[in-house]
């Protein structure tokens, strides 16, 4: 196939171009950096194209003679400073690449989104779990206040809108991504160092992970099936102090971690807040705190059907980015215990 891949220089991006180059298929490009992209790819075999992904104009001739559009550009942060550039851009950016290829006549558009959007049932036999079926939230619920949530829902409505009107759209709702090559690192992968090298506080809360490598596969493998559907990617739901305890156990280093309920995670943002997140650079501003804190499980039997095999065990896609995150310098390779033999 021909893939044309927008946000190919991101975390996600990097690991879908390169699942797409190991599946022998084509791959176009388009950044608005193209020396970064330079640096990025190297010798791998990718045509790049600049182009700004929020002027359609820019974004048609990237189109011309491609099998399907991966749609992975946006921003994806709980960094302060990235609030109003998510509730500005995220929904303008599908928003722009959907209509110039709905004007290209596109074949197959796959539109990364997120699980971030759903909302579980509140009864029934499936109570408390998010799928493809679940509503989305709005401005009823309390969530509505996390801008990154607010961003992807209101995205996801845009690409809704392109699929009713016809455009052969597959929408892919990845859970919290992690994995070796965030050279950030992310808000997922924050969360992982936080746990990794934290001396004292981390909330009882619990997130769905997902290996980048797993769904970078699973987003190639969907590129070359019918358009249509939505997939959830999730290898599980674990509470933080699971995700300690793997950590924990593959580094073979045991820290000693302060649980502390909602209530004081919810003051201590407060006071971070207050800082400018200097405190706890990697904790969630206070609006984006009640998804954080009750998050429910997402079901992520549609991704692993696309994989045809179970998700990574978490054990190895935590090591792997923690040994990843050493060799690069993100943190001491001592922190990673007999991970970095």
């Amino acid at each position: 196939m021909r893939l044309l891949v927008t946000g190919a220089t991101g975390f996600v991006g990097q690991n879908v171009v390169r699942a797409a180059l190991d599946g022998g298929h084509q791959v176009r490009a388009l950044v608005r950096d193209a020396s970064r992209a330079a640096a990025i790819f190297g010798e791998w075999p990718v045509e790049v194209v600049g182009g700004d992904v929020r002027n359609p104009a820019e974004v048609s001739p990237a189109l011309s003679g491609i099998d399907a559009l991966i749609q992975a550009a946006g921003t994806f942060s709980y960094r302060r400073v990235d609030r109003s550039s998510m509730l500005r851009e995220n929904a303008a950016i599908v928003e722009a690449v959907l209509g110039a290829a709905a004007d290209a006549g596109t074949g197959h558009v796959l539109d990364i989104s997120s699980g971030i959007i759903f909302k579980p049932p509140r009864s029934g036999p499936r109570a408390g779990i998010s799928d493809g079926h679940s509503p989305a939230w709005d401005a009823d619920d309390p969530q509505w206040r996390d801008p990154y949530l607010r961003s992807k829902v209101e995205a996801d409505a845009v690409a809704r809108r392109f699929s009713a009107a016809g455009l052969p759209i597959t929408s892919i709702h990845p859970s919290q991504v992690i994995g070796p090559g965030d050279a950030g690192p992310g808000t997922s992968g924050g969360l992982l160092i936080d746990l990794l090298a934290s001396p004292g506080v981390a909330a009882q809360a619990a997130w769905n992970w997902v290996d980048v490598r797993d769904l970078a596969a699973g987003i190639v493998a969907l590129a070359g099936r019918p358009a249509g559907g939505r997939y959830l990617f999730s290898a599980g739901y674990f509470p933080f102090r699971e995700m300690a305890a793997i950590i924990d156990q593959v580094t073979g280093r045991r820290r000693r971690r302060l649980w502390t309920p909602a209530r004081a995670i919810r003051l201590g943002a407060a006071a971070n807040e207050f800082f400018g997140g200097r405190i706890m650079p990697y904790l969630p501003p206070r609006d984006s705190l009640e998804y954080v804190l009750t998050a429910g499980p997402l079901d992520g039997s549609s991704g692993a059907g696309v994989l045809g095999r179970p998700y990574r065990p978490m054990a190895e896609t935590v090591s792997d980015a923690l040994r990843w995150w050493a060799s690069h310098g993100v943190v001491p390779r001592r922190s990673i215990g007999r991970l970095s033999a």
